[in-house]
């Protein structure tokens, strides 16, 4: 039985090809607002700062168990003030992310320190709204310009009720079940963007008990410092993929694909490939049977890298290997076939 998770929403937003998908404002109650992913524009690229090697069997990193492990300096949200993670905090939080990462065969991201304090106040600022927004007005309470730019360029997540760990934050974003926005996987497809090669996180949580409202920011795009463009990419970007630990799928998850058809630069080819014609198999490979697949979607819009096939398959068991074929798609003005399998481990 694959796990499911229950506990907060979410919603994402696009990088230049089209305006913000997602945006959402909720009030609290035991069910947590939405999440809520930027509108990124692409910028000229900062002068690039060498960037970490990955390590070749990532460790999963540990999040606090309560809020009161999270901080150096507390939030204090009636005084507008966002208070200030624990180095540790943030270092857990770019391990579970980059073990995602490495799952799909992609390069780790480092901090992007210049961008924390806006992270920080951009979740600052959905507590004390208690609501999401990728463009918060400047009548918002504790408003703050970094706070604003933070929220228009990352990943919003909140709740209310009781204690998340940022692992489970990072799996809302990677699983994308409870986006606002139906049949999106825009916040999946920022954390797998190839081409990232920095973040900043932040995290603001009042309360106690079964009474906690919490909200958190992951930058993605915008950032003051980056890295050099990666190398080594793959043909394609695909979730799940390989041996895919189960605390980071949701049985009720979309499956999606992503071609890299330019490993120079994230757009060009990449905003041109075309799944108009796409044909998607999927196979049971010990049973040799075929998985019915439905709900086929495509876009290339700007969420991270600008194209992406989704679809939903019937059933999947966990400990069973299954074959993914796709073929007929155009990518550099031919069509190609790809193909990989994936199994749900422990």
């Amino acid at each position: 039985m694959t796990m499911r998770r229950t506990g907060f929403m979410l919603a994402a937003s696009l990088l230049a090809l089209s305006a913000c998908g997602g945006d959402s404002s909720g009030s609290g109650s035991n069910t947590p607002p939405p999440t809520a992913t930027p509108t990124p524009s692409p910028a000229p690229a900062p002068a690039p700062a060498p960037a970490p090697t990955p390590a070749p069997t990532p460790t999963p990193g540990t999040s606090p168990q309560t809020a009161a492990e999270l901080y150096d300096t507390a939030p204090d949200v009636a005084a507008c003030n966002a208070g200030s993670l624990k180095p540790s905090v943030i270092q857990g939080v770019l391990d579970t992310f980059n073990e995602i990462r490495a799952l799909h065969g992609l390069g780790p991201v480092a901090l992007s320190p210049a961008d924390s304090q806006g992270a920080q106040e951009a979740a600052l600022m959905m507590v004390a709204n208690n609501a999401l927004s990728h463009s918060p007005p400047t009548s918002w309470d504790c408003y703050t310009q970094a706070g604003r730019d933070a929220a228009a360029a990352g990943n919003l997540a909140a709740s209310s009720g009781g204690f998340f760990t940022n692992e489970r934050v990072l799996t809302g974003w990677i699983d994308d079940v409870n986006n606002v926005v139906a049949d999106n996987v825009g916040h999946r497809r920022w954390m797998l963007d190839p081409f990232l090669t920095t973040t900043a996180y932040g995290r603001v949580t009042t309360g106690s008990g079964s009474s906690f409202r919490s909200a958190a920011a992951l930058k993605v795009f915008n950032l003051a410092q980056t890295g050099p463009t990666p190398t080594n990419l793959p043909d394609f970007v695909a979730y799940p993929f390989g041996n895919y630990p189960d605390r980071y799928f949701d049985d009720r998850a979309l499956f999606s694909f992503s071609v890299i058809a330019n490993k120079q630069s994230k757009f060009g080819a990449n905003a041109q490939v075309d799944f108009s014609n796409a044909r998607i198999t999927m196979t049971d490979v010990a049973a040799g049977t075929g998985v019915a697949i439905s709900g086929v979607s495509f876009d290339n819009q700007g969420f991270g890298l600008p194209n992406n096939l989704q679809f939903k398959p019937a059933s999947v068991q966990n400990g069973r290997q299954y074959r993914i074929d796709i073929s007929n798609v155009i990518a550099n003005g031919s069509a190609q076939s790809y193909s990989y399998t994936f199994t749900i481990v422990p």
